[in-house]
């Protein structure tokens, strides 16, 4: 809960701090203060109280964001000077005095106002394997933390002009794209990516939904970093997997085929059954021979819902024109090729 907004006292402020001081210049400076309360202590060469616009004029008292004009450009700049947002405490003196009303409306608990929620001793593992081995979307979303508008709490819209995306730089050995909004782990080049990945979000003015190179931008882009504290860092790293996440799957398929006398002895099975697998509403189900060049034999299967823990199981024979011949066993579901196998040949 905040301080009130009138009737501020040296012994209110100092428990809300937990100060062990009545002293205001001392308060005012304390360590405690937290300055993602957007009323509390600033610079200002002000006697009276201050006001809002005082604040909004100040930056709340804080240092303006780092900011660049590509997104490698502004990881550099926070290399070289950290992501701004620095609290300027007030220094005394009649160009930056002491002001026990600036405590009105402080709010003790304020929290970071936007971040990456990725602490600092942590490694975000990316699971792409839907999208390595199945050829299908995974996307990642890294929307953080972000504090609500507020009338105590620094929020997004104080920090950040209001034309604004949520964006990500992410960088693999010397290559490195960017762009807003989710990212497709199906799209190239991350695609094939493996390992340590230095991951960046940032904030612009210019919305991109694709992979662009990281030095790329149109004029009049500008990218602003993130606060940081021990629970938001940024950059931070990625661990790039070809494992399958949880539920990235709608199933595995299986197929075993063997080629005898003319006739192609088939077991498929669609299995929902691992935690990598979420189950479907399975449609336009069929099993196909191609020869590789055609199609010599089909069988369609009826559509079945497969939930997920279940399997699904189908036996059968198709006969085929030659029984020496080469072939795939090929297995189709929403009108997509989900597995393909060579047929193999018993020996007689």
């Amino acid at each position: 809960m905040a301080l009130p907004n009138s009737g501020i006292t040296t012994s209110m402020v100092a428990q809300a701090l937990g100060a062990a001081t009545n002293d205001v210049g001392s308060l005012c400076k304390h360590s405690n203060v937290n300055k993602w309360s957007k009323w509390k202590p600033i610079r200002k060469a002000k006697v009276t109280g201050i006001t809002f616009s005082d604040l909004q004029d100040a930056y709340f008292g804080l240092t303006a964001l780092t900011h660049a004009n590509s997104p490698m450009l502004l990881k550099q700049a926070i290399e070289n000077s950290g992501s701004g947002l620095d609290y300027l405490k007030p220094l005394g003196g009649s160009s930056s005095p002491y002001r026990l009303g600036d405590f009105r409306n402080y709010l003790h608990n304020a929290l970071i106002p936007t971040g990456t929620s990725v602490k600092s001793d942590e490694t975000v593992v990316v699971k792409k394997g839907s999208a390595y081995h199945e050829n299908l979307d995974y996307y990642m979303y890294y929307e953080g933390i972000t504090v609500p508008e507020s009338d105590t709490n620094i929020c997004l819209q104080d920090l950040y002009p209001e034309q604004r995306y949520k964006g990500i730089l992410l960088i693999n050995g010397s290559t490195s794209v960017w762009k807003t909004g989710r990212v497709n782990w199906n799209e190239l080049p991350i695609k094939n990516w493996l390992g340590e990945v230095t991951a960046l979000q940032f904030y612009t003015n210019v919305e991109q939904q694709t992979l662009r190179n990281g030095d790329s931008v149109d004029g009049g882009s500008i990218f602003y970093a993130l606060p940081t504290d021990n629970n938001n860092i940024n950059p931070y790293v990625l661990n790039v997997t070809n494992e399958y996440a949880d539920n990235s799957i709608p199933y595995i398929v299986s197929i075993n085929a063997v080629l005898s006398l003319a006739k192609i002895t088939y077991t498929v099975v669609f299995d929902a059954s691992i935690p990598a697998t979420s189950g479907k509403y399975c449609t336009n189900v069929a099993f196909h021979i191609f020869d590789g060049t055609n199609v010599i034999n089909t069988i369609y299967p009826d559509d079945f819902n497969l939930q997920k823990g279940q399997t699904k199981t189908f036996t059968g024979t198709i006969n085929v024109p030659d029984p020496n011949g080469n072939y795939y066993f090929r297995v189709y579901e929403g009108l997509q090729l989900r597995k393909e196998v060579l047929v193999m040949k018993q020996s007689i």
